[in-house]
């Protein structure tokens, strides 16, 4: 291991260490970025006045599934 060593510059070796250190910090940006992305974002005010009105319409189909069920008695 040590003839290997040898046979790099001390520039040659500062630039792989360099090359290595800039690696792990990449990986743990990209880990970071992972964990951010599977964060769910919280809705926007038109998702939620869109969700609401959803809402309301199911109620009232459900209202009048129920009335018509309550007709047919």
């Amino acid at each position: 291991m040590e003839d290997f060593i040898g046979n790099f510059t001390e520039e040659e070796m500062r630039n792989a260490v360099a090359l290595i250190e800039q690696a792990k910090k990449n990986e743990a940006a990209r880990k970071q970025e992972r964990a951010e992305a599977s964060k769910p974002r919280p809705f926007t005010e038109e998702e939620k006045r869109q969700a609401n009105a959803l809402v309301a319409y199911a109620k009232e189909c459900m209202a009048a599934r129920r009335l018509e069920h309550k007709k047919k008695k």
